[in-house]
């Protein structure tokens, strides 16, 4: 009879147009869960995930709701994952519970659901694979004696698609098989990939994309060997010293090739018989005989044919046969 009242309510709620359509849900909200009453509400998710909480309250009042959060097309899941949770226990059971249904297609009866927890918990996880989910949120007027704890509660349900969105490239996959997510949830920091054991849409892997740079190496000092120094000064002296020295045997060896070309060109100019000699050119080969160089011998015959008179040369060997 609980689950014919709760389907004909949920279905009068939503031919009266109650959609909520927040992303931070107040489980203490009257809109959600109102005191002292049981009270019934629909959550449809499209593009977003939300967040019910439930923050340090030392709650007197009863409280006792039922809440149906679906999803609509293209996604066709949820994920739900209690980050943090404090419902007070007692005895063998709970003072206060939390529990998941999933709305199958049968109606009024729901086969798969989860058991009624309270006490503390942390990173749970719950898969609705065909979108469609009643969560029961119940608190007692009675405190257990002895717990001085306050109730608190974060939960959030992501809607996700089984099938990648190849065209538009707006999903990405979590490590979980099949289960996509828009890319906007990744690195926001709620943990929107809640099946997988390192929810990938907050791995360091996957949102430290600018890794820090490596710390700089400390200062050193640096350290000079003298004896290393000295030697290359000693071997740069050296290296000068042979430079000057081939510089001077260059010039001295150019210098004495000039005065041995001059020789050769005067000699040539002595010895030629095609010109009458000139009265110059005559002071040039006395001048040569005076200073011992050879004279060639039809030089020497065409003086005599000229100036009989002249007192002859001493002779000077030559190399050359009359």
């Amino acid at each position: 009879m609980v689950n014919v009242a709760r389907s004909l309510a949920s279905f009068l709620l939503v031919l009266q147009g109650l959609v909520i359509g927040q992303d931070v849900f107040n489980l203490t909200d009257p809109s959600i869960c109102p005191a002292d009453r049981s009270h019934h509400a629909q959550v449809n998710l499209t593009d977003r995930y939300v967040f019910f909480t439930l923050d340090g309250e030392d709650e007197v009042a009863s409280r006792t709701c039922a809440i149906n959060v679906k999803t609509s097309p293209p996604h066709t899941g949820l994920m739900l994952f209690i980050d943090r949770m404090y419902l007070r226990s007692g005895g063998d059971g709970c003072v206060d519970h939390i529990q998941f249904e999933i709305e199958d297609k049968i109606p009024f009866i729901n086969m798969r659901k989860s058991k009624k927890m309270c006490g503390h918990v942390h990173s749970y996880s719950y898969d609705v694979d065909n979108g469609n989910m009643m969560m029961l949120f119940q608190i007692s007027p009675t405190r257990p004696s002895g717990q001085t704890d306050r109730t608190h509660v974060k939960i959030t349900v992501t809607p996700y698609k089984k099938t990648k969105d190849y065209a538009r490239r707006r999903y990405e996959g979590c490590y979980k098989k099949s289960h996509y997510i828009p890319s906007a949830f990744f690195c926001d920091g709620a943990v929107n990939c809640a099946l997988d054991a390192d929810p990938r849409d907050e791995a360091d892997s996957r949102c430290n994309t600018t890794p820090a740079p490596p710390p700089s190496p400390p200062p050193t000092t640096p350290s000079y060997d003298n004896s290393n120094t000295l030697k290359e000064y000693d071997n740069l002296g050296f290296e000068s010293e042979d430079l000057r020295l081939g510089t001077i045997i260059s010039v001295s060896l150019g210098v004495l090739v000039g005065l041995a070309c001059c020789m050769v060109c005067c000699v040539k100019r002595c010895s030629r018989v095609s010109r009458p000699s000139s009265p110059v050119s005559q002071d040039a080969c006395h001048e040569m005989r005076l200073s011992g160089l050879p004279v060639h011998p039809s030089q020497r015959e065409y003086q005599r044919a000229n100036n009989p008179h002249a007192p002859s040369a001493p002779r000077v060997s030559s190399g050359y046969t009359e």
